[in-house]
């Protein structure tokens, strides 16, 4: 993602914004691609988008999708972080208004529109050839987005890319260790749920609160889903995920997942 914004001078979506929901589609796609595909693996989510969507599920277990959120609430500002450090040149919502055309879910998706009102499959996805549908959804869209910026500005402070710059420049050995270290120390620090010594295990491990967020998470998906809130907007992202990676329903080929063996014992790092 922070690649992309950097190759495309796109604006990096802020964590409030990927993790509002279907609410707000435009960001929410974006979760489901980058961090909800991650979690449940590539060959389950081919897999999923081989047949017509089905209901809520195919894109993973509520647990899958409370991980997806943990790991991103936890590990956000550090990507950000790191990716500065590492010379990318981006500006996140928290920096940026974030009203244009310009930040990442404007331009992940261009084919449609959605309108979290539509009470149906029709109504919820307005397509350009609609000029006035799709005008007035815009507008509702960037009003929805305006909403949500009054709670996010300035939540994430960091360091301009020519400050790092003049940083690195004329450093000593000594001077580039301490800063290394420094580096990490800040990046540790800026995990919500990981930080040293937070959780209970031996390695530090996962605190209370972050047991309590994926608890929290898991429970309100159930329910939204038993509601129906999410069918309308994971249909969307079947249809969309099917034509992005050239699948359809007569696609029968079958991938072999790959079994892997995850060593849990790094997993309060990730």
């Amino acid at each position: 993602m922070l690649q992309e914004c950097h190759e495309k001078k796109l604006v990096v979506p802020a964590l409030e914004s990927l993790t509002a929901g279907p609410k707000y589609p435009k960001s929410h796609m974006v979760f489901y691609e980058i961090c909800l595909k991650s979690v449940v693996g590539g060959a389950v989510w081919r897999k999923s988008l081989k047949s017509s969507y089905e209901g809520p599920g195919g894109f993973g277990t509520p647990t899958d999708y409370a991980f997806a959120i943990l790991i991103l609430e936890n590990n956000y500002e550090a990507w950000m972080r790191k990716g500065k450090d590492t010379m990318l040149d981006f500006t996140t919502e928290y920096e940026d208004d974030g009203l244009g055309e310009r930040v990442l879910y404007t331009v992940h998706n261009t084919a449609c529109e959605y309108d979290p009102d539509g009470k149906d499959y029709e109504s919820y996805l307005v397509n350009p050839a609609q000029k006035l549908t799709y005008s007035n959804t815009v507008k509702k869209r960037k009003a929805a987005y305006q909403t949500l910026h009054k709670k996010i500005k300035g939540r994430i402070e960091l360091p301009s890319l020519g400050d790092l710059m003049k940083l690195k420049q004329g450093e000593d050995i000594t001077q580039k260790r301490a800063r290394e270290k420094e580096k990490e120390t800040e990046v540790r620090k800026s995990k919500r749920y990981t930080k040293g010594g937070s959780g209970r295990s031996r390695y530090g491990g996962w605190s209370d609160e972050g047991h309590t967020r994926l608890e929290d998470v898991t429970t309100t998906l159930k329910s939204l889903r038993q509601k129906g809130t999410f069918t309308l907007f994971e249909n969307a992202v079947h249809d969309w995920q099917q034509t992005a990676l050239g699948l359809d329903d007569s696609d029968e080929e079958e991938e072999k997942e790959e079994k892997r063996t995850v060593n849990r014992s790094a997993a309060w790092d990730l």
